[in-house]
């Protein structure tokens, strides 16, 4: 199937994954669904995520994509303008671009960590935000003007999967 801008793509790789399955399985809001990661198309191979350093632009050739089993795209059931949703997309961008920094995924991290040994969720950085990567794709509809119509709050990949919105 050809992409189009806004297309969603999940991904799992924690069932190769143990240490990363453990460390999602410690969060408040895992839900033991099979996808772990979710991230939107751009356009030309061009797709943007969350990372480890923030928001992060990246390619992968198509091809690869559809012959790999661990990743599913899944479209809005409503039409998509594709050059508005680039231009949502680039706004966002440019409106977050601060927003999700390293700090916020080194908090997650050490946040469970300590949750695990010591009982307790802690802060560690001053984080304006969470770089979830499905809260992403959710807030980038949301400007769209098509929200998704569950917890954008808390939401994972496989909320998205499960989404009525979606086909």
């Amino acid at each position: 199937m050809k992409l189009k801008t806004g297309d969603i793509i999940l991904q799992d790789y924690h069932s190769k994954n143990k240490l990363f399955e453990w460390f999602l399985s410690k969060q408040d809001y895992y839900d033991y669904g099979i996808w772990n990661h979710v991230f939107i198309y751009y356009k030309d191979n061009i797709f943007l995520q969350t990372s480890f350093d923030g928001l992060k632009f990246f390619e992968i050739d198509l091809k690869w994509l559809n012959d790999n089993p661990d990743y599913t795209m899944l479209r809005h059931k409503e039409y998509i303008d594709e050059q508005y949703m680039q231009q949502i997309i680039d706004d966002y961008v440019g409106n977050h671009l601060d927003d999700y920094g390293e700090h916020s995924l080194i908090n997650a991290a050490l946040s469970v960590l300590i949750q695990y040994y010591f009982g307790k969720r802690i802060q560690i950085f001053k984080a304006k935000s969470s770089p979830h990567c499905s809260r992403l794709v959710a807030e980038i509809y949301t400007n769209y003007g098509l929200p998704f119509k569950i917890n954008e709050h808390i939401i994972t990949p496989n909320d998205i999967y499960r989404s009525d919105k979606l086909k």
